[in-house]
């Protein structure tokens, strides 16, 4: 018994080092990717690498987000995607990512 505890201490030993390294490894080449963009957390920006506070609501992300999602599954629906047609009704119906149109909502049944 003293013998398969050992044993099993010394595997969980080398695979603790082995994770320590693997990570010890990830951080090094996170810093390393980070230094490389020019980001500066020493300069007067707080560390968020944008020194002009030009940042977008969420809500126009959202939005755009949105609006091309609806273009892509036009594309697709055009091309003939049936499941695509559909998602496309819907987002005309709801007025999702495009103004509410019926007469496009009937167009792709």
């Amino acid at each position: 018994m003293g013998k398969a505890l050992s044993n099993i201490s010394k595997q969980l030993v080398h695979h603790h080092s082995k994770k320590q390294a693997r990570t010890t490894s990830i951080i090094k080449q996170f810093e390393k990717m980070e230094n490389s963009s020019g980001l500066d957390k020493s300069s007067s920006n707080n560390g968020t690498g944008n020194s002009n506070n030009t940042r977008v609501p969420l809500s126009d992300v959202v939005s755009d987000c949105i609006k091309r999602w609806f273009k892509d599954t036009l594309k697709e629906a055009k091309a003939g995607d049936i499941n695509m047609q559909v998602l496309v009704s819907q987002m005309y119906y709801s007025g999702y990512g495009v103004p509410k149109d019926e007469q496009k909502v009937c167009s792709f049944f």
